[in-house]
């Protein structure tokens, strides 16, 4: 074997730290790495060889080449005798060079090539070091961070967690020392075996750390052709095995990089030169030549980035030991001379500053130990002092001169080193403090007052004290380091947290806390929250997630995540927010907002023939009248051609909000399949009125498999979790949406949110954030705004000496805290000035937040500048300033909880009377323009209440205001809405509202009863129209409740009370019973009106005049709901009920049932074996019900013509497809009945047609689940239902 003398290029094949330091050892592990993503993706073992042999090649294209190396024991060469013909062993480590190397064959080399690549990385990652650029902001210290050139993965690292103590692994096999990876990793120097230099050597060697750069620069600049001639052997090796190096797709993008960064040059200084190198450029020397703040700041950062390298370099000499690798550090050897220094300089991933300087990149630092250093390590705290004079040389850039005056005990044991990289014990215990003399108490003073005049940031001064101060260990300071894993984790901050952790804290006359508004201890719940929403995208299983938790958990900027996530995905974010008490809120506009919002987004991102596409769409889907254009007016854009077309939501609905339902899933449907990935968030959704929780709910439901992904937020705790949210929840569970339920912050949690809020290392205030977190639960609400009141009291306040947050640890501890939240807002409030307090009071009174018309209404009411007030309560965090001061929200609704409970019960009463008559004033003007004002009048009115009038008078005024917005929210489908302000217009009328309000009374009490009817409250509807029936003056007044009455008798299934009750109705018309179907008479009156019926064209009968007699309106309308009932309890009485209704609107005119009274006489023609005049009715029945007025029964014209009358003219197929569009129909129109009874009549036709028995099964399953969820019981009893089951 050919013998050999390492040098700098080689790669030595062996163990022991001198090894795995060896720079060419450095370099493979670094190619290794750079390839090991080509390795991994070739899928045949030729390719993976061929990686290898790259690696291989590029070891010998080095400058001198590089070789493989072994050790050879029978090789008597004496190398010590031969280093000085070789200028580059010089850098070697001594033991390396009185060993005897020959080289190995390419084959072995492969091998161990191969196996390097094949090795698993399981290191956790270290986060990198920030690139050294002067392209620095004035002033400021951030950092930004770079990962060093990547061969095979430019991409850049994202760093997660700069708190955590970084695991370096072990990469030669045991007893292997650790190695460099990327630049993250530092080495520490050490003795394979246990021998020292000399004097000589180590002069020697430092000679040539910062030997003249031009070697490098000649090196690389050397002809091309001049390649080792182990390149040959190479290509000889590729082409017996087969190989084409240059063919090869895996090499190529490689052989690029390496060519792109072949410009970077490496330098080698000790920290003495390296400040020399500099300071030159950066002169602190604040009489003769003060620096620029940009020229400081990148001192410091430079700096800063070596102090980190140096720490982690003796943490790992440390760990080590602990494992039984080496020796630690000499305690002799951390001095500035032994600290040594390896940056970049150049390459394609340079940033050029404006002196046209090149970037440099700090990638080693570790300690040199030199002959004659004593063995002794010393104890930690020894250490960490030695490490403080080294960093104060740093900083200052200069040497302090300072004298080691370290007790003998510090220096000498080793057994005194606290090994343990672990977080200190944080007992609330102070140390005991010596007495010092005045002289070290002024050299101490005098180091860091030295630094600060040098403008070095006051907690770098702060560090490098703190580890002066381990001098004077045990009697050092509470602040004082302890360990190094502590002095790195403080070092990280100030590298990768800058802004928090490092640069200067302002301070104001009357300093607050600035806490940061980020995620702490959430990590596991922002990771489940990604996970969802990738899956979301990726397969569509998951729909989203449901977070609860307690109040101030954090649900809401938990929820927030979402937005950063959705943007990702180049999606639409939405959020909507449910007040707790919605006394500003007109109905259901928490959610349409939002629809209106999408609508916009969607109009702004889609091309024109997109929009004329979801034009089409949303035409088939939601009608070609919506209701939706007058609840969502962006939705006009999106819909042209229905301009001037739109209706209310009640005027063409059977059911408004089963309508209302229908048509926004049908929308968000539409929307979801012509758009981006949607992301809507329901935020406090346990504050929804029934209306929007059963809107939200369908939402759910019909969006699943869609691009929408929801997420809700809810609390779980006792006072929040309602009956109604509860039974509203339980099915809800039951879809693919993944639950996350926040729990209480940990105590490291808290203590990184006071950290940070405090610009303090976590070490300093572990103890303060104990007690918080003891006191608070954990809660965060509670933990910012404990911090907030503590500072407002003074027990948190600056420390003008320290330049620092400090605090009263043992007043804090004594201090008598509120239980909850909601208590320690109480007296944070209390403690306001009378004006703050009366401000928050007002918006408290109004909602969660004051839009700006309420600020300048209610502020002319007040007489003071409300806006002012609730910008100085803002100011305090107990407000949200948003837009400008357009509005203001509550920071938290335990807040807006607090301010209203301050005031007695008499005075919320007084406040909402006086407050709604202000607004009142101004929305009366123009309901139109500003309802949300109206209904915020209204509400406020109503909180108020009877006792608060102050003139009888008004109280008929205020009756009439809740009739009109109980109107307005029926026809925005709001019906609990609605029955509520209905209620509260009949509690002010008082007891002789019969008296002196009739017309309004009987108003309300009709309203009122069939908005009873609507909600299912059958109790209800009986209560109020038994008041109408005993108040009543006539039976004109008494006839709309009545029929009110009846048709809760059916909704309740007591079908014969229900046609007994129409027929006493009838009675009081005057109107004679029906005859039965076998009456001679009533065969011929058939017959008459069927001649009078032919000899009228259809245009005749479809130009009819409408009827103007309210009363035979009335009268059809009984009648049509009778004939449907005896359809099917009594059938032969449904033939004379049929004939009078048309009769009766022959002689009147139409109204919007005349389309249902044709299908009932054609029906009846059929029956008599007039198939012709039958269908021909039929059909007329079909064009009617196109009409404005009568397209809300359109379903059941479809259903009961199909069903009745066409199924003997037209084919089967025809006949299914209309009865899907009257199920369609329905659920537009809210008439779910019908709706349901149209998809059952289609399934029958399938089965008789001859379907497929499997489809039609299926088909019947889906349908009992329609039935089950909608509680519709009736159909339940149908034959072929009964069958499947």
């Amino acid at each position: 074997m050919e013998s050999a003398i390492p040098h700098i290029n080689d790669v030595l094949f062996g163990r022991g730290t001198s090894v795995n330091l060896h720079p060419g050892n450095r370099q493979f592990r670094s190619l290794v790495e750079s390839n090991k993503l080509a390795f991994t993706k070739a899928k045949k073992n030729k390719q993976k060889r061929a990686v290898a042999a790259y690696i291989y090649n590029e070891i010998q294209s080095m400058r001198p080449p590089g070789r493989f190396l072994e050790e050879d024991p029978s090789i008597n060469t004496n190398n010590a005798s031969m280093m000085g013909a070789f200028p580059t062993s010089a850098d070697l480590h001594p033991s390396i060079l009185t060993k005897n190397w020959s080289v190995v064959d390419p084959e072995k080399a492969l091998v161990k090539i191969l196996k390097r690549l094949r090795e698993k990385d399981s290191r956790v990652q270290v986060p990198v070091e920030p690139v050294l650029t002067q392209n620095m902001t004035d002033g400021g210290f951030s950092a930004s961070h770079s990962k060093l050139p990547s061969k095979s993965n430019p991409e850049e690292f994202k760093f997660n967690d700069t708190r955590a103590m970084a695991e370096v692994d072990h990469h030669e096999n045991p007893p292997a020392k650790h190695s460099f990876e990327g630049g993250n990793l530092v080495v520490a120097q050490a003795q394979d075996d246990r021998q020292s230099w000399s004097s000589d050597d180590a002069s020697h060697l430092q000679s040539h750390l910062l030997h003249d750069n031009r070697s490098l620069a000649q090196q690389s600049a050397e002809p091309e052709g001049q390649v080792a001639s182990g390149g040959s052997e190479v290509s000889k090796y590729l082409e017996r095995i087969g190989l084409n190096l240059e063919a090869d797709f895996l090499l190529h993008d490689t052989t690029q990089q390496v060519e792109q960064d072949a410009s970077q040059h490496l330098f080698e200084y000790t920290l003495r030169q390296w400040i020399g190198a500099l300071k030159p450029e950066i002169s602190f020397d604040t009489v003769t030549s003060l620096p620029s703040s940009t020229q400081r700041a990148q001192y410091v950062k430079s700096a800063l980035v070596i102090a980190l390298k140096l720490t982690e370099c003796i943490l790992e000499a440390e760990k080590d030991e602990r494992n039984g690798h080496g020796n630690p550090i000499p305690l002799a050897s951390i001095t500035p001379e032994n600290v040594l220094i390896r940056a970049r300089k150049g390459g394609q991933h340079a940033v050029v500053s404006e002196s046209t300087e090149e970037q440099e990149k700090i990638e080693f630092v570790w300690v040199m130990s030199s002959f004659g250093d004593e063995s002794a390590t010393g104890s930690v705290m020894a250490r960490l002092f030695a490490v403080g004079k080294v960093l104060l040389e740093l900083f200052s850039t200069k040497d302090p001169h300072m004298e080691d005056d370290l007790p003998s005990f510090h220096k000498a044991s080793i057994d005194a080193i606290n090994l343990s990289i672990e977080a200190e014990d944080v007992s609330p215990t102070r140390k005991k403090h010596r007495w010092r003399s005045a002289q070290s108490l002024y050299k101490d003073s005098e180091y860091t007052a030295a630094l600060e005049s040098n403008g070095v940031p006051w907690s770098l001064c702060a560090l490098v004290k703190n580890l002066l101060e381990c001098r004077h260990d045990p009697f050092c300071d509470d602040d004082a380091y302890a360990s190094f894993a502590d002095l790195y984790a403080d070092l990280q901050l100030m590298v990768y947290n800058p802004a928090c952790f490092l640069d200067n804290i302002h301070i104001p006359n009357n300093p607050r806390l600035a806490i940061p508004e980020n995620l702490y201890g959430r990590d596991e719940e922002l990771l489940k929250l990604k996970e969802s929403y990738e899956n979301h995208i990726t397969d569509g299983k998951i729909s989203g997630v449901v977070i609860s938790g307690g109040a101030g958990a954090g649900k809401s900027k938990l929820a927030s995540h979402m937005q950063s996530l959705t943007v990702q995905f180049n999606g639409y974010f939405l959020s909507a927010d449910f007040e707790q008490n919605q006394m500003s809120h007109k109905p259901l506009s928490t959610i349409t907002i939002l629809f209106d919002s999408l609508c916009e987004m969607l109009l702004t991102d889609s091309s024109g023939s997109q929009l004329m596409k979801i034009e089409n769409e949303l035409m088939s889907a939601l009608g070609s009248q919506p209701s939706l254009l007058g609840v969502v007016p962006n939705l006009r854009k999106l819909m042209p051609s229905c301009l001037g077309t739109e209706t209310s939501a009640s005027s063409n609905c059977v059911d408004s909000a089963v309508s209302m339902r229908y048509l926004l899933c049908e929308l968000l449907r539409v929307i979801s399949s012509n758009s981006k990935p949607i992301t809507i968030v329901f935020d406090d959704i346990q504050f929804a009125d029934h209306a929007s929780l059963l809107l939200v709910g369908s939402l759910l439901f019909k969006a699943q498999g869609s691009t929408t992904f929801f997420v809700l937020c809810h609390r779980d705790d006792g006072a929040s979790m309602s009956e109604q949210f509860t039974t509203w929840l339980r099915p809800i569970a039951m879809l693919p949406l993944d639950p996350i339920r926040l729990e209480s912050l940990t105590p490291e949690a808290v203590n990184n949110l006071i950290s940070e809020a405090l610009h303090l290392s976590p070490r300093l205030t572990r103890l303060l954030s104990t007690v918080l977190h003891r006191k608070t639960r954990g809660n965060p609400l509670f933990v910012r705004q404990l911090l907030d009141s503590l500072t407002e009291q003074g027990y948190i306040y600056i420390d003008l000496k320290q330049h620092r947050w400090a605090w009263d640890l043992e007043m804090i501890i004594e201090l008598e805290i509120s239980e909850n939240v909601l208590a320690l807002f109480t007296n944070d409030i209390q403690r306001l000035s009378s004006d703050l307090q009366f401000g928050l009071q007002v918006a408290a009174c109004i909602g969660s937040y004051v839009n700006e018309s309420m600020l300048n209404y209610l502020s002319t009411e007040l007489g003071f500048d409300l806006k002012n007030i609730l910008q100085q309560a803002s100011e305090k965090g107990f407000m949200i300033d948003i837009d400008g001061s357009t509005m203001f929200r509550f920071a938290h609704d335990k807040i807006h909880q607090a301010a209203y409970e301050l005031m007695p019960e008499r005075q919320r009463r007084e406040n909402h009377m006086r407050f709604g008559l202000a607004l009142c004033t101004q929305s009366l003007i123009n309901i139109a323009e500003d309802e949300e004002l109206f209904f915020a009048a209204v509400n406020q009115i109503n909180q108020g209440g009877p006792t608060a009038v102050l003139e009888p008078s008004q109280k008929n005024v205020f009756a009439q205001l809740n009739l009109k917005a109980g109107k307005r929210a029926i026809e925005l489908s709001d019906y609990n809405t609605a029955f509520t302000l209905f209620q509260h217009g009949i509690s002010f009328l008082g007891d002789d509202d019969w008296k002196s309000y009739y017309q309004l009374s009987l108003d309300l009490y009709d309203a009122v009863a069939e908005a009873a009817l609507i909600l299912n409250k059958l109790a209800d509807v009986t209560t109020y129209t038994d008041i109408v029936v005993l108040n009543a003056r006539c039976f004109d007044d008494k006839l709309h409740c009545l029929i009110t009455a009846t048709r809760a008798l059916g909704v309740a299934y007591r079908q014969e009370q229900s046609i007994r009750a129409s027929f006493a109705i009838l009675a009081q018309f005057g109107e004679n019973l029906p005859s039965d179907m076998g009456d001679d008479n009533l065969s011929h009156e058939v017959d008459q009106m069927n001649n009078i019926l032919r000899s009228m064209s259809d245009d005749m009968i479809c130009n009819m005049q409408e009827s103007n007699d309210k009363k035979m309106v009335i009268l059809i309308s009984l009648y049509e709901t009778l004939a449907h009932v005896l359809q099917y309890f009594k059938p032969w009485l449904a033939r004379a009920v049929s004939l009078r209704m048309i009769e009766l609107t022959m002689k009147t005119g139409l109204s919007a049932k005349s389309p249902l009274v044709f299908a009932h006489f054609g029906g009846v023609l059929v029956t008599s074996g007039q198939i012709t005049d039958g269908c021909r009715l039929g059909r007329l029945a079909l064009k009617l019900v196109e009409r404005s007025g009568s397209l809300q029964y359109k379903s059941s014209v479809i259903c009961f013509t199909y069903d009745k009358i066409l199924w003997a003219s037209e084919p089967f197929q025809l006949i299914v497809e209309a009865h899907l569009l009257g199920h369609k129909s329905g659920q537009q129109s809210g008439d779910n009945i019908f709706a349901i009874h149209n998809l059952l009549l289609a399934i029958l036709t399938d089965y008789v047609t001859g379907q497929s028995l499997v489809a039609i099964e299926k088909n019947i399953l889906d349908f009992i689940s329609k039935l089950e969820a909608q509680g519709l019981r009736i159909f339940f009893k149908h034959p072929i239902l009964l069958l499947a089951s």
